[in-house]
């Protein structure tokens, strides 16, 4: 257990330096550029190395007029507010609501709203998001 701890110490203080090198054409000169490769996605909990704090799963999917629009969490406690937007792809907000999170939920879209296409679902607990995409047919 020590030799993972000791890993992901190593990785974590010197993972940081790593650096990607992409080609230069612009400008006078040319040359190579390089961009830093962040490592911020690690969160060290008890003994495992997670990086979701909460899921979410959106069903059906396509969605029509006649369906139930619904979404069930992982990760939450009860009782825990859970913000919810729902906009087209050119980000229109289409409805902002706020929502107790129990193990599944009812979304009552304007279905009246909505025309054939492709919406993003955003869900916030604290400082995390979660974004899904779903289809809508009439």
């Amino acid at each position: 257990m020590k030799k993972i701890y000791i890993s992901i110490l190593f990785f974590m203080l010197f993972g940081a330096a790593v650096s990607a090198q992409a080609h230069y054409a612009g400008g006078s000169g040319g040359g190579y550029a390089s961009t830093a490769i962040g490592n911020s996605t690690f969160v060290l909990v008890g003994d495992s190395i997670s990086t979701k704090v909460f899921d979410v799963t959106v069903f059906p999917n396509p969605l029509t007029s006649n369906d139930i629009f619904k979404a069930k969490f992982t990760g939450l406690k009860h009782s825990e507010k859970i913000s919810i937007v729902v906009s087209d792809m050119i980000g229109s907000r289409l409805l902002v609501d706020q929502v107790d999170a129990n193990d599944e939920i009812i979304i009552n879209l304007p279905t009246e709203r909505l025309s054939k296409g492709i919406y993003l679902i955003t869900f916030q607990h604290n400082n995390h998001k979660i974004t899904r995409r779903f289809n809508y047919s009439k």
